[in-house]
């Protein structure tokens, strides 16, 4: 019957107000909302839907290419301008002081859980009730993000040969993490450690100790260091022990969580691969050129002030925050989990990068090596009827630009003849999964904002200035929803 068709009215997304724009969240609501029962994801405020329960969605995400490629090369969008019935800017920076990527907003869901108060006991990260723990290896440093940020075993130190190297296996989702902190007091030769802490991710503490210095001490630093001379009376361990008693402790695949930790590391003289750093996991909002503080995220994330004590700070109160306000990375679950425990199915077609980060046994997935494979997987699919949802995702725009990232004149690859031409064949691949589509599908097309690839290195330099920094990260987290109902 023709007043059962399903319907949707996109006349709220049109009503902007000044530059308001709503975030990838607001995307995934209204994927949700359609793909679900009724009541369990409230229905959107910008946009009417009747007789959802008929549809199935596709996103069909453009990585690579923004609003502003939109708006100043319509000429390349002609057939998604052609099919759509309703589009609208988007954001992909949420209120977080950190940026999340498109797959990431749309793919993942942030658990509810109550932040923890002052005083009020810790829950282990192991043990978060109704979530699928993401993989914790996928959290891990890479080497150039290991290289930006001067870890030992990464950047030329004159005295390498002196830094105690644990040749550590290879991180693994069961990979136990370990959250590591120091306070070093000032001697003749630089910082030193003075007492280390390392807590296992269950919060048992497994090394506080105190360290003497093998050099004269400077300055102890207590305001900061929380140590006094009277602390390291009658103390013998040395900074070799520490060595042996940490080569005791983790196991060769550890994961080691921390605030800034190459700086407890380079003090330790110590090489470890496997990391987590919460300081680069998090930006700062103040100023993208400098990390956010420990202190600052505690209170933003876990709404608990650490580091209050006149007498300094506790290494062990460190390392145990690490790891907990690292939580609002890990409590989190894949969409397409949600979506099958409603006894739906989802798929992701994607390049192999982003398979291997969203994979879930309860999905089904089709790596792919480049867009035509990725076009013609998700055509194969459609012509057999597409799952509830499935995410796919269209990558030859960002191949151009972070081809070009290292050019002079990166400003100009927008209008460069490869990136026109990227685009214009994302428009015809676009065109050729629609056409394959079956009706009653509600086709989505993401404008996934720019590549921020070049962020760590603009933030690293010296010479470019922050307003500079502000300006990249403003144009590329700006994305552009376009909407298709097939009937």
């Amino acid at each position: 019957m023709e007043g059962l068709k399903p319907k949707l009215d996109f006349a709220p997304l049109l009503e902007e107000i000044g530059d308001s724009r709503r975030s990838l969240l607001d995307l995934r609501r209204l994927i949700l909302h359609i793909i679900l029962p009724s009541g369990v994801i409230k229905k959107p405020y910008w946009c009417n839907i009747t007789n959802k329960d008929q549809l199935k969605v596709v996103l069909c995400a453009i990585n690579g290419a923004t609003e502003d490629d939109y708006n100043q090369n319509r000429n390349c969008f002609g057939i998604i301008t052609s099919i759509r019935q309703a589009e609208g800017p988007f954001c992909n920076l949420s209120k977080a002081p950190y940026i999340k990527n498109c797959e990431r907003s749309i793919l993942r869901i942030d658990c509810d859980r109550t932040p923890a108060a002052k005083g009020t006991e810790i829950t282990p990260i192991a043990s978060v009730s109704n979530c699928n723990l993401p993989q914790r290896n996928f959290y891990l440093l890479t080497i150039p993000q290991l290289r930006g940020n001067a870890f030992p075993g990464y950047v030329d130190v004159e005295d390498d040969a002196a830094f105690f190297a644990i040749h550590n296996e290879s991180a693994t989702p069961k990979s136990p993490m370990f959250a590591l902190d120091c306070e070093m007091c000032l001697t003749n030769t630089g910082d030193s450690i003075a007492r280390v802490a390392l807590v296992d991710e269950y919060y048992n503490v497994i090394v506080d100790t105190y360290v003497l210095p093998d050099d004269p001490i400077i300055d102890y630093r207590t305001r900061y260091s929380g140590i006094t001379s009277d602390d390291l009376i009658g103390v013998k361990i040395r900074l070799n022990d520490v060595h042996e008693l940490l080569k005791a402790a983790l196991p060769k695949d550890a994961i080691l969580v921390g605030h800034s930790l190459e700086n407890d590391l380079r003090a330790m003289r110590m090489i470890w691969n496997n990391i987590i750093d919460t300081s680069v996991q998090f930006s700062n909002p103040k100023s993208p050129t400098s990390k956010p503080s420990l202190k600052f995220l505690a209170s933003e994330y876990l709404q608990c002030q650490i580091q209050e004590n006149e007498n300094g700070h506790s290494p062990v109160e460190d390392a145990i925050t690490c790891p907990e306000f690292g939580r609002c990375n890990f409590d989190s679950e894949s969409v397409l989990n949600v979506i099958r425990r409603c006894n739906k199915e989802g798929t992701l077609i994607d390049n192999y990068h982003v398979i291997n980060q969203y994979y879930t046994e309860s999905s089904n997935c089709f790596p792919c090596f480049n867009d035509d494979q990725i076009v013609g997987q998700s055509c194969k699919n459609a012509s057999s009827g597409m799952a509830d949802f499935t995410w796919i995702q269209l990558h030859e725009p960002a191949i151009v630009r972070k081809a070009s990232c290292c050019s002079e004149n990166n400003e100009e690859v927008e209008c460069s003849p490869k990136f026109l031409d990227a685009l214009s064949k994302s428009d015809q691949n676009i065109g050729r999964i629609y056409n394959a589509l079956q009706t009653k599908t509600l086709f989505i097309v993401l404008l996934a904002g720019g590549d921020f690839g070049e962020l760590a290195r603009l933030k690293a330099s010296k010479h470019i200035p922050e307003a500079e920094i502000w300006k990249y990260i403003n144009k590329r987290r700006k994305c552009y929803a376009f909407f298709a109902l097939k009937m």
